[in-house]
């Protein structure tokens, strides 16, 4: 279930004038847009033709470059909002994924957003990275290749990892996976962000696994707890999977579990 005509972000996003629109569908403002867009355009050319000397002008248009959007104190302006990068959202840059830690910063499928920096999702850790080399996050629960902990690799005997120990076969209400770089692996298909519904579907970072399927997230800003006012109708207030102190948002009306 997908969110393709929304600008949600504290469920807030703009319009074609600045203005703050609050929990609206994009789809509908952004025919309102249109519609001002040529109303201000019409009005720009009325003035330009009542000023004549041109004076009138420089000032009106001095005046609509000063109408910009403001944000809350506690949240920054960035342009490119969730669910497909309409138009500029207000966001908080300590948890958004998208925009995490600056504007521009955006983090990896299998990271999440905590304290402006990207971090791997809870129950993943970050391996390799020795010496400058490259690094990346895996969940060592079932990670045959770092099983436990990071470098720590199951044998012939039991060559699958489960719960951070290595096993001879998967626990029955989970799938064998196959891979390529670490091998045959456990994954439980109703929770496991990067075996979501089957294996080797990954949710993106805007997205969770529910019940095998990838839902449309945001953070639930301003709240603590839930029931959250920040998530619209259509969306449930949630923990985010592994971390009980992040508060989000998720399309549909059921929440993820920890993987």
């Amino acid at each position: 279930m997908k969110s393709a005509g929304l600008c949600l972000l504290l469920a807030s996003c703009f319009d074609g004038k600045g203005t703050p629109i609050v929990g609206q569908d994009l789809v509908r403002d952004a025919g309102d847009g249109d519609s001002d867009s040529d109303t201000d355009s019409d009005s720009d050319s009325e003035s330009d033709t009542d000023s004549g000397t041109g004076t009138d002008t420089g000032t009106e248009s001095e005046t609509d470059s000063g109408s910009d959007s403001e944000c809350p104190a506690e949240m920054d302006e960035c342009a490119g909002g969730w669910g497909g990068g309409w138009g500029d959202v207000c966001t908080d840059l300590d948890v958004d994924p998208l925009h995490c830690g600056s504007c521009d910063g955006r983090c990896m499928d299998d990271q999440y957003c905590a304290s402006a920096e990207c971090v791997c999702r809870p129950g993943y850790e970050t391996c390799g990275g020795k010496g400058g080399g490259f690094a990346w996050c895996t969940n060592t629960s079932n990670d045959p290749a770092n099983c436990g902990s990071c470098g720590f690799e199951c044998g012939a005997g039991t060559p699958l990892c489960w719960n951070g120990e290595c096993v001879v076969d998967c626990p029955a209400w989970s799938v064998r996976c196959e891979s390529e770089w670490i091998g045959d692996y456990c994954a439980d298909l109703d929770t496991s962000p990067r075996n979501c519904g089957f294996c080797g579907s990954v949710c993106h970072t805007q997205e969770t696994c529910v019940q095998g399927d990838c839902e449309f997230w945001f953070p639930g800003i301003g709240c603590a707890a839930c029931p959250c006012e920040a998530c619209p109708a259509g969306f449930e207030c949630c923990r985010y999977p592994g971390d009980d102190d992040f508060v989000i948002c998720v399309e549909g009306d059921s929440c993820p579990v920890a993987f």
